[in-house]
């Protein structure tokens, strides 16, 4: 199952069983620059290409968190 967020953050979808086809609709949302949640044991965790500072930016601006810079090897 997968659910299109439908609220004022960020987030583009969030990932609900790992099925081939959500697993490719959620690349194809990172690649355009969007961001989705990943259930874990505990929390969601969120997604997004970590080379696009839109992207990044969006992650922060879902956590309410100020805007700083990362580190990506």
């Amino acid at each position: 199952m997968r659910i299109a967020a439908q609220t004022n953050t960020a987030i583009s979808m969030i990932l609900e069983g790992n099925d081939a086809k959500n697993i490719m609709d959620v690349a194809k949302l990172i690649q355009d620059g969007q961001v989705a949640a990943f259930p874990t044991e505990t929390v969601y965790g969120l997604g997004a290409d970590a080379y696009n500072e839109e992207a990044l930016r969006k992650i922060f601006k879902t956590n309410n968190r100020k805007v700083m810079t990362l580190k990506v090897r």
